[in-house]
């Protein structure tokens, strides 16, 4: 706000400048009443569940996730009555000083799900705000089906809560080939990574004059 050479006074309403240190950022947000009591619950007490708190991930406001965990210092003491949610603070650390004072973002708390169905994102396609995946029936043919995901999630993989069963099939690769209905030649991940590798393989042979020579006479 103010020039080089300009009068100033203790009394100046608007500050010279503000110093901060971000080697650690303070990152604050809120927990809803029932998640706290839980917590504490199991714990014995919120201290000795901030203790054995899990690290966060911190989201960005481009969507990205920090590359860096978190950890959940403090919690306050008093319970919002307008929100019914509590005010907590994670520590991140700031080493290539991406995090700046007055971000803003997301915590995701990492929670136990015993018995969940976990799937990878890049196995499903979304329409609008639903989630489908394919499912491969004993005949080997895909379905075309929606589930329902947990809205947490740690930007790689959904746990799905309804719409799979333990045991069911789905395609993981080649989505955008599929059609509802189409018979499949199942292949597992590592027989996927196999055909990717002996297919590089061929190409590199292929790019020389031997390979060349080998892949053409070996039809």
């Amino acid at each position: 706000p103010y020039k080089v050479g300009a009068l100033v006074s203790a009394s100046s309403a608007d500050a010279l400048t503000t110093v901060s240190n971000i080697s650690t950022m303070e990152v604050f947000f809120s927990m809803s009443e029932s998640d706290i009591l839980s917590l504490a619950k199991t714990s014995g007490n919120i201290q000795a569940a901030l203790k054995s708190f899990p690290a966060v991930k911190l989201q960005l406001a481009d969507g990205s996730t920090y590359s860096l965990p978190g950890k959940v210092v403090k919690a306050s003491g008093v319970i919002n009555a307008t929100t019914g949610s509590v005010s907590l603070i994670a520590h991140f650390t700031n080493p290539q000083r991406l995090l700046k004072s007055g971000g803003s973002g997301a915590i995701i708390v990492p929670k136990n799900n015993n018995d969940a169905i976990v799937i990878p994102q890049s196995a499903c396609s979304q329409v609008q705000d639903k989630i489908f995946v394919y499912i491969v029936n004993s005949n080997n043919k895909v379905k075309y089906s929606e589930i329902t995901v947990d809205p947490q999630d740690d930007g790689s993989n959904y746990i799905v809560t309804s719409g799979l069963h333990t045991g069911d099939r789905i395609v993981t690769k080649g989505l955008t080939t599929l059609e509802d209905g189409m018979k499949i030649t199942p292949i597992t991940e590592a027989q996927y990574a196999q055909n990717i590798d002996k297919a590089a393989k061929l190409g590199a042979e292929q790019g020389s004059a031997k390979g060349f020579i080998k892949a053409m006479t070996s039809k």
